[in-house]
C-alpha cells in the first residue's frame, strides 16, 4: 500500500491543508477497516448473546478476534452481565458453551443502545 500524499511531514511554519486526510489515515488499522469504541464492541457483543450462542457466532456477529472476544467476555463474566452454560456433546467427547444474557446484561444493552442513538 502506497503511503497517501497527505502523510508526508511539512515545516511547521506552513499550514496543514490536509489534517483531516491525516487524522482518518492514522484511525484506520492495518486491515482498512474504522477502530471501533469499547462501548460499539460491547454493545455488539451483548446483542450477540442476547439469545443464547456459542463463543464462535458471537465473534462471527461482533466482528471481533479471539484476543478481543476473550478480553471482553472476561470482563462481562466477572461483572455477572453474561452468564455461561456448558453442554456435552451426544458422544461426550466435547463440551459446548453457550453464553446468555443475564438480567444485568440486559440493562447494560438498553443503556448503550440509549447512547448509541
Amino acid at each position: 500500500m502506497e503511503p497517501k500524499e497527505a502523510t508526508h511531514i511539512r515545516r511547521e511554519d506552513e499550514q496543514y491543508p490536509n489534517l483531516d486526510a491525516l487524522i482518518q489515515l492514522r484511525m484506520r488499522s492495518r486491515k482498512g477497516r474504522k477502530i471501533r469504541s469499547r462501548n460499539k464492541i460491547l454493545y455488539e457483543i451483548l446483542e450477540a448473546c442476547h439469545s443464547p450462542a456459542v463463543e464462535h457466532w458471537i465473534m462471527i456477529k461482533a466482528r471481533v478476534g479471539y484476543q478481543s472476544f476473550v478480553k471482553h467476555m472476561d470482563r462481562l463474566l466477572t461483572e455477572g452481565k453474561v452468564s455461561s452454560s456448558r453442554t456435552n456433546d451426544e458422544r461426550g467427547r466435547r463440551s459446548t458453551t453457550y453464553y446468555t444474557l443475564t438480567s444485568e446484561g440486559l440493562q447494560m444493552l438498553e443503556k448503550l443502545k440509549s447512547e448509541k442513538t
